[in-house]
């Protein structure tokens, strides 16, 4: 089941194999969709949600009876995991918990990090910024700096360059 949630004219409640239902997903061009499956025409689950600049995988399967131990639910979330590793995004934040989220908006991605960052210790908060735009770059280094009561050595033109493996806790 695919779903752009806000026109529902566009799901497909069909069944499609695993490939082709993660690469219509992956290729739909909008903001807010899901990706889930259902099991004896009744229970349903999302795996993948992509929703207000933010992308990640569901964890509710794990938490129905219907779709924890099931193999099929289970192939398509490591399959999904691959997509989502392998999608661009701003930047991904990850949570002891094993929770992790694909920022595709760089605002939203900068929210997240300025109000999970100081709780860091707490939640096992973890930032990585994949984006090269230098302006999302050095403003996550410079919350990464304040919160140790620094300030950011670096000027914006120091974020030039491609390749960069600054702005993340690690």
């Amino acid at each position: 089941m695919i779903e752009h949630i806000n026109t529902p004219e566009r799901q497909v409640t069909h069944q499609l194999p695993l490939e082709e239902a993660i690469q219509l997903y992956a290729g739909l061009d909008c903001e807010d969709k899901r990706l889930g499956v259902t099991k004896d025409g009744i229970a349903a689950v999302d795996l993948a949600i992509h929703w207000d600049g933010r992308e990640w995988l569901s964890e509710d399967r794990l938490r129905m009876d219907e779709f924890k131990d099931d193999p099929v639910a289970a192939e398509a979330a490591a399959r999904l995991r691959q997509v989502l590793d392998e999608s661009p995004a701003v930047g991904r934040v990850t949570f002891a918990s094993g929770e992790r989220w694909n920022y595709t908006d760089p605002e939203k991605y900068l929210q997240a990090v300025r109000e999970e960052l100081p709780c860091h210790a707490a939640t096992g908060f973890r930032c990585e910024t994949l984006t090269d735009n230098p302006e999302v770059r050095k403003a996550v280094d410079d919350m990464l700096c304040g919160l140790y009561g620094e300030e950011n050595p670096r000027q914006i033109e120091d974020y030039g360059g491609t390749g960069m493996t600054m702005g993340g806790i690690g």
